[in-house]
This record gives structure tokens, C-alpha cells and sequence, in this order.
């Protein structure tokens, strides 16, 4: 009996494991960073010290309800 116990117990605990995850309306859907100098325009070149940073990040997620 113990032994009938202990493997349903492992199978149920594999079922649980094994449940498929909800899915969920939320991700990236873009991202850029751009350094610039002291006028606003790029930096491309290698070595320089750019005078700011610009990072976007789009994240994309859904309201229920709202």
C-alpha cells in the first residue's frame, strides 16, 4: 500500500510539473541605444567619449479589461 501511495504521489507531482504554463500577452518588441555628442548628433566613432547615452525599450503587454 505504501509503495502504490508513493508512486501515485510521484506521478501526480509530475502532472503538476509538466502543466502547461498560461500564456501571457507581454514581450519586447523593440529596442535601440544611441550615443551622442554634445550637439545631438552620433557618435560612430571608435575611441571617442560620447556626451549621452539614449536607450528605448517598447514593451508590449494586455490590459484585461481595461
Amino acid at each position: 500500500m505504501r509503495r502504490l501511495a508513493c508512486v501515485l504521489s510521484t506521478c501526480l507531482a509530475a502532472l503538476a510539473l509538466a502543466a502547461p504554463a498560461a500564456q501571457a500577452d507581454f514581450g519586447i518588441f523593440g529596442f535601440d541605444v544611441a550615443f551622442t555628442d554634445a550637439e545631438g548628433n552620433p557618435e560612430r566613432q571608435a575611441g571617442t567619449h560620447p556626451f549621452a547615452m539614449r536607450t528605448e525599450l517598447g514593451i508590449d503587454f494586455f490590459e484585461e479589461g481595461g
